[in-house]
């Protein structure tokens, strides 16, 4: 059900004002953004509004509000082209109503920053949705309209670089986006990403340190810093950075996560089972990734039938993106089959 928003409440009093026909359409509306009933909710904000009736800004504020919030609502639950097919309605909603009014200097700004929050929420959901190139050119506007703004630039760099763009010129993006920004830790972290990607662990580091010095309090970054290391064979390293984290973050479960892999690395199976096991008590019910490194620790460890168990489980799990966990879990039980071992008590 579509949770009514402040913004929502406010624009609904405000719509009510207007006549008694926008006061009944009002509670219609309502009624129907409450139930969810999209469709039935924009063809009331259709029936009140249009220039004919003389409530076109309402009108259009009105369906910009609602289509936010039913794309925002699809966001959340993951579907993602519908959640983009409601942005992208908003955003041209919004583009038509800044050329209506465009000679309305006091509504002018407001536009213009409503307009770029728009573009914001839809490159979020683009990126999420892993459709570089549209972003790419939703960044692009938001950068035609604000040059300055840090955001968007260190975005379109990501962006570019995972939609196969020149390395250099999507670095130079994000490099950008560090000198318009340089207290905000976003484009060193992307920056981490791209280095770490690119095999240029030195230079990765560096960028996750400075990061992780202006915002000390996320754990998505020491987790990228312990990545790092992973990536460039320093697992004693790895395991000092990731204890050390768990005393912050003694919840998060990727920590565990990477701390087994960690071990694994450096040959203690022992440790390494304690810390994946821990991963799955925490985060184990949807992580297909998981289930897939309990079995290989597993299979490492001897233990046959838990590792059989583990990787039936991470094929148990349903979800479009797990596709390369899928293949490892079948890999993993094809190698069970072939050791063709005598099942091991249990430890």
């Amino acid at each position: 059900m579509l949770v009514m928003t402040a913004s929502l409440w406010s624009l609904r009093g405000n719509v009510m004002t207007k006549s008694f026909r926008a006061n009944q359409g009002a509670v219609v509306f309502t009624r129907a953004a409450i139930s969810g009933k999209t469709r039935d909710a924009l063809l009331v904000v259709d029936q009140i509004g249009g220039k004919q009736h003389g409530y076109f800004f309402w009108h259009s504020y009105w369906r910009i509000i609602f289509l936010l919030e039913a794309g925002k609502r699809a966001a959340n639950e993951r579907r993602w082209e519908e959640s983009i097919r409601y942005i992208q309605a908003a955003h041209d909603e919004d583009y038509q109503r800044d050329n209506d009014h465009s000679n309305r200097g006091y509504l002018k700004g407001a536009l213009i920053r409503k307009a770029n929050v728009l573009r914001h929420n839809l490159g979020d959901l683009l990126l999420g949705g892993r459709r570089w190139h549209e972003a790419i050119i939703i960044y692009k506007d938001i950068i035609s309209v604000s040059p300055k703004d840090s955001v968007a630039r260190a975005y379109l760099g990501w962006a570019m670089y995972k939609g196969g763009k020149p390395l250099n010129d999507s670095i130079k993006q994000i490099r950008y986006s560090i000198l318009l920004s340089p207290e905000y830790e976003l484009g060193y972290r992307l920056l981490a990403h791209v280095y770490l990607n690119e095999g240029k662990y030195t230079e990765a580091e560096i960028m996750v340190q400075k990061a992780i010095a202006l915002a000390p309090n996320l754990a998505h970054l020491q987790a990228l810093w312990a990545e790092i290391l992973l990536a460039k064979g320093d697992e004693m390293r790895a395991v000092d950075v990731l204890t050390k984290a768990l005393v912050r973050f003694p919840e998060n479960a990727y920590f565990y996560y990477l701390l087994a892999l960690a071990y694994e690395k450096q040959g203690d199976v022992a440790h390494a089972v304690i810390a994946i096991e821990k991963a799955l008590m925490l985060d184990g019910a949807s992580n297909v990734w998981y289930w897939v490194r309990a079995g290989k620790i597993y299979e490492l460890d001897k233990q046959v039938r838990k590792a059989s168990f583990a990787y039936q489980k991470a094929l148990s799990i349903e979800d479009s993106s797990n596709g390369s966990a899928w293949n490892a879990a079948r890999e993993g039980l094809s190698r069970l089959e072939l050791m063709r071992l005598e099942p091991i008590p249990q430890k």
